[in-house]
């Protein structure tokens, strides 16, 4: 909204400026063709009463030439001098000068060799402006249809700002509605499988749970993409047992995906298992990494997992052998609804690497990664300890 308020206030300006120079332009070209048109009314009347004689008479060229500028409609006041080196012999006319007055000043026009006239005249800018008239009232009417088409234009981006916010919302409060429900029905699946004695049956338990795991995350994910677009997110940091979360995460994914053959890695470099960190965050942020090695690459993937631990941080970096990255999707990989451009690639909202990336940025780390395409990719997250 602050952005189209200003785009507008920049375009009022633009009209108002654009304006103040097309009338000055305008005045200047009106004052340089009103100053042609007097010259050449003054030549023609020094002409007319010159023909015979090397001597000019002042009274009739001035009468010649209110003749002139009369048939012209051009009654501007003017000031006639005859001088004769240098030294005005005698005037005709008279004006007085005002602060906003166009001057102008014909070139002297030679009578004999030491004899010449100079001609002097005011036109005035009210006579400009009153020229200017009509077609200035179309250019103001102009300018205030597009200020208004302007205005317009914000009065419905913010209406539709606001139906935006309300739909957002209203789809918000929804969606949280979905947790409630969703959440018993993983407790209850959970209980079930630890009390199932039949294999086949537990194993399908453990696949609805896994499930069920997954479609909470996706969840999360657009509830917290949806309150992160108006707020900052809120990090509770808490001891985390990071070896413990990540084999959690592993055991839902490795139900999740039960017919992808991968390999699984674990450097662990840590001193300690445990850390600082928002536990509901960094679950999610680490789970849509590890689902993306899964879900953007062939059957055999390798997957190798490096947690690392430097002064006053710690890192765990995600490294995979999938399809890798475009190089026209790396600059704008964190962007809201980014996907890849494979045509058998599995479907997808691009929402995950946008929430990990800021959820990381909020809890004071970072998320860089590399990737070559057809190679794989690793991305890092660094944490503070």
């Amino acid at each position: 909204m602050k952005g189209a308020t200003f785009v507008l206030l920049l375009g009022f300006l633009s009209i108002i400026l654009n304006q103040g120079i097309w009338i000055h332009n305008m005045k200047k070209t009106y004052y340089e063709d009103y100053s042609l048109l007097f010259n050449n009314l003054l030549n023609i009347s020094i002409q007319r009463d010159d023909q015979d004689s090397l001597s000019v008479n002042l009274e009739k060229v001035d009468i010649s030439l209110k003749k002139h500028l009369e048939e012209a409609n051009l009654m501007l006041p003017y000031k006639l001098e005859l001088c004769k080196n240098e030294r005005i012999i005698n005037t005709v006319g008279n004006y007085v000068e005002k602060a906003d007055d166009y001057i102008y000043l014909s070139p002297r026009i030679a009578i004999s060799d030491s004899l010449f006239l100079c001609c002097s005249a005011i036109i005035p800018s009210s006579f400009i402006i009153g020229k200017m008239k009509r077609i200035n009232d179309i250019s103001c009417w102009a300018m205030i249809f597009s200020i208004a088409c302007l205005i317009y234009l914000l009065l419905n981006i913010m209406k539709k700002e606001k139906k935006l916010k309300s739909n957002a919302l209203a789809i918000y409060g929804t969606i949280h509605d979905l947790k409630s429900p969703l959440s018993l029905t993983y407790l209850l699946i959970s209980r079930f499988a630890g009390k199932e004695s039949d294999h086949v049956k537990k194993q399908s338990f453990l696949a609805c749970k896994a499930q069920l795991y997954t479609l909470s995350n996706a969840i999360e994910t657009l509830l917290s993409v949806l309150k992160m677009t108006d707020q900052h997110v809120s990090i509770k940091k808490e001891p985390v047992d990071l070896r413990g979360l990540i084999d959690s995460i592993i055991e839902n994914l490795s139900v999740l995906y039960f017919n992808k053959h991968f390999t699984l890695l674990i450097e662990d470099k840590m001193e300690t298992d445990w850390i600082e960190a928002d536990l509901f965050y960094l679950r999610n942020s680490l789970t849509n990494l590890l689902d993306n090695s899964l879900k953007y690459s062939d059957e055999n993937v390798k997957i190798e997992i490096l947690l690392e631990k430097r002064l006053d941080t710690f890192s765990i970096a995600i490294k995979d052998t999938g399809w890798g990255i475009s190089g026209k999707l790396r600059k704008k990989l964190f962007a809201q609804c980014c996907r890849g451009d494979r045509h058998d690639q599995p479907k997808g909202h691009g929402l995950g690497l946008m929430y990990t990336a800021r959820v990381v940025k909020n809890m004071g780390g970072d998320l860089t990664f590399q990737s070559v395409e057809g190679e794989g990719s690793t991305f890092i997250i660094t944490l503070p300890c």
